[in-house]
């Protein structure tokens, strides 16, 4: 009978692991978890086989047979990774830290989309293909004042509009 760990756990043991390894002698090596050991923040299964994860420094994982493996994906950035949405099993778009990052092949490969920085964004949800709502929070010195954000598309990602700053608070998810 195989024991089944939830994600949590799972990500506890990975931070331990790399606290203890950092704390380590030289001479010592990451063994496992393999792919990568970066923070995982967000998991995402389009069926029963394909799943996203993405975490910090860029981290994007998929697997093709149920989280038995898992290979690492380029993402092309090093901004932390915190939520995913997927409409289908093609389309699906990323969000981090200044980031949004969008697939149309089911994640086999992910390209950037524009926004003109408005903070660390840190939930998306996409109800159709083309409507997406992603929501964070700015920090003092950007050129709005600390609080929560929310901004909009309705072309599928291609441009993004500032629907609303409350000046306290950050906004951490969102599900439409």
């Amino acid at each position: 009978m195989k024991n089944h760990f939830p994600l949590s756990v799972l990500l506890t043991a990975a931070i331990l692991l790399w606290a203890c390894e950092s704390q380590a002698q030289s001479g010592w090596t990451w063994q496992n978890p393999l792919p990568q050991g970066n923070l995982l923040n967000d998991v995402e299964f389009t069926d029963k086989d394909t799943g996203i994860a993405v975490g910090d420094f860029g981290t994007i994982l998929r697997t093709m047979d149920g989280g038995v493996n898992w290979i690492t994906v380029p993402s092309r950035t090093t901004d932390d990774l915190y939520d995913i949405s997927f409409i289908d099993q093609f389309y699906g778009n990323i969000v981090g830290d200044h980031t949004i990052l969008q697939t149309t092949d089911g994640g086999q490969t992910w390209t950037m989309q524009h926004h003109p920085g408005w903070g660390h964004l840190r939930g998306i949800s996409f109800p159709s293909i083309n409507t997406g709502i992603v929501v964070g929070y700015y920090d003092a010195g950007w050129e709005y004042p600390p609080g929560s954000v929310i901004v909009r598309t309705t072309d599928g990602g291609r441009n993004w509009t500032f629907q609303r700053r409350y000046p306290q608070g950050g906004l951490h998810g969102i599900f439409l």
